[in-house]
């Protein structure tokens, strides 16, 4: 899957290939990359989004970010970054969802 802007339009290659007016920033879009970059190297997303790292209490109260808090203190991951770029729902939670089982990172999906 490639991502090619020209202009004003910018095309995603790929099955079912979709052609949108720039700016392109759509959920639909960062799911499908993402899942076809776990496709490439499931191992090295898992790790990517498996990483997490402590913030300050200034990004807690930013407000278009999640943050978690354990024990050792407030922390935000890749997939905060990622839902911060295409904003929350009413209820402050992604609209992009990493989704696992066992442990193991098999996807990405919009928010139900």
């Amino acid at each position: 899957m490639k991502l090619r802007i020209v202009g004003e339009v910018c095309t995603i290659e790929a099955e079912g290939a979709l052609e949108l007016p720039a700016p392109f920033c759509h959920p639909e879009i960062a799911v499908r990359v993402l899942n076809d970059l776990l496709d490439t190297d499931p191992g090295a997303m898992q790790r990517l989004f498996d990483m997490e790292t402590s913030c300050s209490l200034r990004m807690v109260d930013h407000g278009g970010i999640e943050t978690g808090y354990e024990p050792d203190g407030f922390k935000i991951g890749v997939m905060s970054v990622v839902n911060a770029l295409f904003g929350l729902t009413d209820e402050g939670e992604g609209c992009i969802v990493a989704e696992y089982k066992d442990g193991r990172l098999v996807g990405f999906c919009e928010h139900a």
